[in-house]
């Protein structure tokens, strides 16, 4: 199912109501500052109206891309809007020219291990009791650029 919203860059007042859900959705949430400083970086946020829904945080160097942080708020998951985030984080990272994309995901987060499998990430590494609060393992995910989904593990932890 599409995202009923709209996905556009974040701008400063989103940062309020980003806060709000970062908080909601995790037990060790990003400060305001933080969310702050990634402004410059792939940040967006889908919107119905003025109203924030959920966001996605995203950096590159040179041929390399990582999702930092998605999130939607409760009220809204289930509607396809993580998806549509990523897309969009990964359209943008592509264009600005990402071969592979990477990200850290609880090993005990089914609901999102399913979204990134769908979307062509497969698991290159395992960063145990990465996680605290509660302590869980990282699952890091990869996936390449364009219609190659060829991800092969790396030997050694990112």
């Amino acid at each position: 199912m599409a995202a009923p919203c709209t996905i556009r860059p974040a701008t400063e007042p989103d940062l309020v109501s980003v806060l709000t859900i970062e908080r909601r959705a995790f037990t060790d949430p990003w400060s305001l500052s933080s969310l702050r400083t990634m402004l410059e970086d792939t940040f967006l946020v889908a919107v119905t109206g003025a109203e924030v829904l959920g966001y996605v945080i995203a950096r590159h160097a040179w041929d390399t891309g990582e999702i930092l942080n998605v999130a939607v708020e409760p009220d809204s998951r289930g509607r396809g809007i993580a998806k549509a985030l990523v897309d969009g984080a990964i359209q943008l990272l592509e264009t600005a020219g990402v071969a592979t994309v990477f990200l850290e995901v609880r090993a005990s987060n089914v609901e999102a291990l399913r979204l990134y499998d769908g979307m062509g990430f497969a698991e290159v590494g395992r960063r145990e009791r990465y996680y605290s609060n509660p302590v869980d393992d990282a699952l890091v995910l990869a996936r390449q650029s364009g219609e190659s989904r060829d991800v092969r593990p790396v030997d050694k932890p990112l």
